[in-house]
């Protein structure tokens, strides 16, 4: 963001407090904090010692070598419940073993068994967005 735009911003910020300030003046009210003294601060209670979820994320060394050469973008989809996911999960996973660089996103529905499933895998050789898309649907419930 430049300085132009936070000088806007700020300005349209000004004229909004100064136009809620008249309207409460013609109101005939006036601002005021309210505060209850007798209530206690809001705190947290935040759990010591737990394990983080970090220290569960699976690492991946290289085992094969892949001969993709440019980034591509691979659309599963089909019914819920075909499984759809999980053969996502162990493509991508199959790639990280090639050495690849990959991005997995889920889609599906909160139902359980009915709609549709899909799944967006985007592999590269190098850190990059992918710019080809192979479609692979399994059934009439996958993207239309």
């Amino acid at each position: 963001m430049n300085t132009y735009t936070i000088i806007i911003i700020a300005y349209f910020i000004f004229i909004v407090l100064i136009s809620l300030t008249e309207i409460i003046a013609q109101a005939g009210l006036s601002l005021e904090t309210y505060t209850r003294p007798d209530s206690k601060p809001f705190k947290i209670h935040q759990r010591e010692n737990l394990p983080s979820l970090l220290d569960k994320i699976e690492t991946f060394t290289a085992s094969y070598r892949a001969i993709l050469q440019k980034p591509v973008s691979i659309i599963l989809s089909g019914s819920a419940g075909e499984g759809v996911q999980v053969a996502a999960e162990l493509f991508v996973k199959a790639a990280m073993k090639c050495g690849l660089h990959v991005t997995k996103k889920g889609s599906y529905p909160v139902t359980v068994g009915t709609g549709f499933s899909a799944a967006e895998i985007i592999l590269s050789p190098v850190l990059s967005y992918a710019i080809n898309v192979i479609k692979i649907e399994t059934s009439g419930d996958g993207y239309k």
